[in-house]
């Protein structure tokens, strides 16, 4: 982990490493970019876990007065990730690692 200097920019570029039901592993890189000498440097990974909400809903309040719900339903599955490459496969193993520390946190349920 490095700090990002003052005056530099900060740059991040983000991969789905890693899927299964309904949960996805991103992995973000941050870097630090020189804006005089336009160096890059990788400063920090994180990898972040998120899960597919089953359903979404918003009330609209029709002419007459009732309140009426819609529902949308979305797919709680994400596509499975298949790395292709050597560099990807290595990306794919540290996001079900990540998967794995996060199951092992919570007790092997549901979160």
């Amino acid at each position: 982990m490095k700090p990002v200097p003052v005056g530099s920019i900060a740059e991040f570029s983000t991969a789905v490493v890693y899927s299964r039901g309904g949960l996805i592993v991103v992995q973000v890189e941050a870097f630090s970019v020189n804006c005089k000498t336009l160096e890059r440097t990788k400063t920090n990974v994180f990898s972040y876990v998120f899960k597919s909400p089953k359903q979404a809903s918003s009330v609209s309040q029709s002419t007459d007065g009732s309140n009426k719900t819609a529902y949308l339903e979305l797919n709680s599955e994400f596509p499975q990730v298949i790395p292709r490459e050597y560099d990807e496969f290595v990306l794919f193993l540290e996001g079900k690692r990540a998967y794995e520390r996060l199951v092992e946190a919570n007790g092997h349920g549901e979160f």
